[in-house]
């Protein structure tokens, strides 16, 4: 018990004076945040400009080993039907996953209305597709609920939280995927990759909860300095059982994240069939799954260039033709595209209300 008052002391006084310069827009040392930093600025332009680099150089090497007037036609030959239907999925997809948030930000004492989490949420897809950082939308949503008041780490969970539900959503898709996969291919390569994957989202997963109640942890930290990151780290692991460990709350949640990323993959399915190739249902539901997960990791331009190279290897396994699996993933990436660009209405109108009421 005593254990646990030190450690909840220590939270106290490592995150008061950080939320206190937080709260006034400065950085540790004093510096105001607001401000523009000229050497801040420089730095995320030529990151922005690196990862466009990479998504072009990815994109033009995987052209060059395809027919590319047979991909054209093939890309070309989609009705609008079934561009109209996939979108449809995808704008569904980013509704069911605007509820779970909704519900993450109501386990936080964070509770507010649907319709602005929605509007929150669809922004934040929108600022993922158009920016070169993949997690330039949850620093939007991180934002927008610490401005509301909320504690800076309160703030950055309700959004991380949301995140690793959605993975957890994702390794349990893999799930049933994988008895059908032992159907579709002999290669076994690709079986023990996911039933890895699956594992380590549930290790990390434990570990991280278990971290709000031992105490060894903290105390190897603090012999190297670091009591103060273990705290935050500590406080964090309390936040998420808040979420997960009370299955009034992770019931839905997580049933919620794996219905957002089923959608994306029936959506694909519909894409695949617009395009005449064939896939089968089971094989996308252990394949695609990878694929999304290649395609967030912030090392090219929303994903572009990763998510096509991802696409083609796994799909691979499933005996799609690099062509075929190029195209699909151009396709189902320009119908996410074209889905988040009304989000910019709410942008820019939200901009213009605040600029009216200042």
């Amino acid at each position: 018990m005593q254990e646990k008052e030190d450690v909840q002391k220590k939270i106290t006084s490592g995150t008061s004076s950080w939320e206190d310069q937080a709260a006034a827009g400065e950085d540790s040392g004093g510096h105001n945040l607001r401000r523009r930093h000229p050497r801040r600025q420089r730095r995320l332009l030529l990151t922005g400009l690196a990862k466009a680099a990479i998504s072009v150089v990815l994109v033009v090497w995987l052209l060059s080993t395809v027919d590319l007037s047979n991909l054209m036609q093939r890309l070309l030959g989609v009705s609008y039907g079934t561009l109209a239907l996939a979108g449809c999925l995808e704008v569904v997809a980013v509704g069911i996953a605007a509820w779970r948030w909704k519900i993450v930000l109501g386990a936080l004492d964070l509770s507010t209305r649907y319709g602005a989490v929605f509007r929150l949420f669809y922004i934040g897809q929108f600022i993922n597709q158009v920016l070169p950082a993949n997690i330039g939308g949850d620093i939007f949503r991180t934002w927008s609920v610490f401005r509301e008041g909320t504690k800076i780490l309160r703030a950055l969970m309700a959004v991380a939280l949301d995140r690793l539900v959605a993975l957890v959503g994702l390794a349990l898709l893999v799930v049933p995927g994988l008895y059908f996969l032992t159907g579709v291919t002999d290669d076994a390569t690709p079986f023990w990759i996911l039933f890895a994957l699956v594992l380590g989202v549930a290790a990390g997963v434990v570990l991280f909860l278990a971290l709000g109640v031992l105490t060894l942890p903290g105390r190897l930290l603090a012999v190297f300095g670091l009591g103060g990151l273990m705290a935050w780290i500590t406080e964090a692991s309390i936040l998420a059982r808040a979420v997960l460990m009370k299955w009034r709350t992770a019931i839905p949640v997580i049933a919620l994240a794996v219905a957002v990323h089923g959608l994306a993959v029936i959506s694909i399915l519909v894409l695949a069939e617009g395009l005449g190739i064939p896939l089968a249902a089971g094989a996308a539901f252990a394949l695609i799954p990878p694929v999304i997960l290649a395609s967030v990791i912030p090392i090219s331009y929303a994903g572009w260039g990763v998510r096509e190279g991802a696409m083609v290897v796994f799909l691979g396994y499933a005996g799609m033709a690099p062509e075929a699996a190029i195209g699909l993933s151009l396709l189902f990436g320009g119908v996410n595209f074209l889905v988040s660009l009304p989000a910019a209405i709410f942008w820019l109108g939200a901009s213009e209300l605040r600029a009216h009421n200042n």
